[in-house]
């Protein structure tokens, strides 16, 4: 793993892990590095289980970007069941919501949940359907 803050079981398969401690308002952290490995890397982290996925981007220009997480059931982002998704710059609140998606995937709490199925593009806003605390 890229990144050691992100807690997941043996239960979940990496596509993708590009996903790096770095903190895009932490200016402690070379701009250069910044835009290596976070700015020019949309898709950061990508992991599945069973039908489950959990998919993590960069989405804007640099700087001016931000962190999207999406959880959706389906093995097709283009048809699928979105569950979650979030928006923030802050590199904390990520990395906690990527860690709470992972425990609840793995409790069941969205086994029951039923969403409209169709394509993640096609979802405009953060949502969350469903209150977790």
């Amino acid at each position: 793993m890229k990144n050691p803050s992100i807690l997941i079981s043996d239960k979940w398969e990496v596509k993708r892990d590009v996903f790096y401690e770095i903190d895009p308002l932490d200016k402690s952290i070379d701009d250069e590095r910044k835009f290596n490995d976070l700015y020019f890397q949309e898709d950061l982290f990508w992991i599945s289980s069973g039908e489950f996925n959990l998919d993590l981007g960069w989405y804007g220009e640099g700087k001016k970007g931000h962190f999207i997480l999406y959880l959706y059931r389906g093995n097709n982002w283009h048809n699928c069941q979105l569950l979650e998704k979030r928006i923030t710059c802050n590199y904390q609140s990520i990395i906690e919501l990527v860690n709470k998606f992972i425990k609840n995937v793995e409790s069941g709490l969205y086994e029951r949940i039923k969403t409209d199925i169709c394509s993640i593009d096609d979802y405009t806003e953060t949502i969350e359907i469903i209150s977790l605390k």
